[in-house]
Order: C-alpha cells, then structure tokens, then sequence
C-alpha cells in the first residue's frame, strides 16, 4: 500500500469555481439580508413547543376558527398545499373538485401554534373553510410583495423571490446557508471541521493594517482563527 501524504485532490477548474463563487457571493450579499427576514418570519410562525400550559390554552375549535376569521378580516389567502399533499388527498378519495382540496391545512394549524392538522376536525370546520376560501382565495403565503433587487445580470432589478408556500420557503434557508459555506470555503480555505464549527457569534472586528488594508477574521472551535 502506497502511503500519500498532503492533499490528493485535484483543484477545481476555474470554469466551475468561478461561477460557483460568483452564484453564493451574490446569494450572500444581495438575497441573504432578505432570507435573514424571511427566517424571521418564519420563526414568529413556529409552533409552541408542547408543555403543561398546552392544557390552558382555548380549544382548537376556538383557536382554528379564529385564524380563519382573520384570513377574511385581513383579506388574506390561505397558503397553497404541496403537490405532493394534493396527490395524497386524491389517492385517499377526496373531490377533485373539492374546494379544500389544495388548503395548506397544516400551515392554517401552525398560524395556531399546533404542529399539525388532525382531520377529525375537517367536518366541524369545513363549513366555515369554505366560506373563507371562497371569499379570499389561495395563494403562496411567504414572498408575495418581494422587495426588488439588482438582477445577478446586470440587466435591471427583479423581486429577490416568487411567492413561496412554506416548504420552498425553508428551502431558501438552506440555499441560503450552502451560499454561506462556500463563500467562507473559497475565502478562507477552511476545511470541511473548521466550517461545522464555526458559532453565529464567529465574526471578529476587522483590524486597520494601514492603509486600504483590512483583515477581516473568524473564530471557530476548530483549528487557528480563519483570515482572509
């Protein structure tokens, strides 16, 4: 057996790592302030934790009801179901024409606090559903009034995002977050452990060299301090 030592792997070809820092830089700089926003919102979204005050609180007859009359007092859709949940209502015998048939029925439980929907509550709210559906309609709940942003192109400015239901909302999140990790990857050349270690509190304060020289650093539980 052959003993290597260094690193064996090749580096990657300026035709992909150009573009590829290109891509996160931007999604870095010109989206990730609006992400940032976005995971904001979905936060103040989250649902309450279980726990022993979950007993105090109204019944969900009550709670339910009450979000749905503040969809038509705010003139606000109800977010769309994923394909893949329309698919799962048909095959389980519901209406094609059925008017909830394409309801987010979780995303309603969550603006609650609740994790989840249980159908044994769809015969007692359905009435008072559909009445709401039919007046304010569906739509992807999250990026609806998108701030417009600079086009990576050059060519104009553009909504950082289409409307999102809540799925392809944390997805975002994610891009976001990988856009993050090879930014830091090709600035810094931190490896693959120093990344997973680095905390929300990792950015030092840059240091003045002298002049039109900054250092800007990162502290991780990994290795030396990353510079670049």
């Amino acid at each position: 057996m052959v003993r290597r030592t260094g690193n064996t792997t090749p580096p990657l070809s300026n035709d992909v790592s150009q573009p590829l820092v290109a891509a996160a830089l931007y999604v870095v700089e010109v989206l990730a302030p609006h992400v940032m926003e976005l995971q904001q919102q979905l936060q103040e979204m989250a649902p309450n934790p279980p726990g022993r005050n979950n007993r105090e609180r109204p019944d969900w007859r009550v709670e339910v009801a009450q979000a749905i009359d503040r969809h038509i007092q705010e003139a606000d859709p109800f977010d769309v179901a994923l394909d893949h949940v329309v698919a799962e209502r048909l095959a389980d015998g519901w209406d094609p024409d059925d008017p909830l048939l394409q309801v987010n029925l979780i995303s309603l439980a969550h603006e609650t606090g609740r994790h989840a929907f249980h159908y044994t509550w769809l015969p007692t709210l359905r009435g008072h559903l559909e009445k709401a559906v039919r007046e304010v309609g569906l739509a992807k709940r999250w990026g609806r009034t998108a701030a417009l942003v600079e086009r990576a192109d050059g060519r104009g400015s553009a909504p950082w995002t289409l409307p999102m239901n809540a799925t392809e909302a944390r997805l975002q999140l994610s891009r976001a977050r990988t856009a993050c990790l090879i930014a830091l990857a090709a600035l810094t050349g931190m490896r693959k452990s120093e990344l997973a270690e680095l905390t929300h509190d990792c950015r030092l304060p840059p240091e003045q060299l002298g002049e039109g020289r900054v250092r800007y650093r990162l502290k991780g539980k990994v290795g030396p301090e990353a510079g670049w």
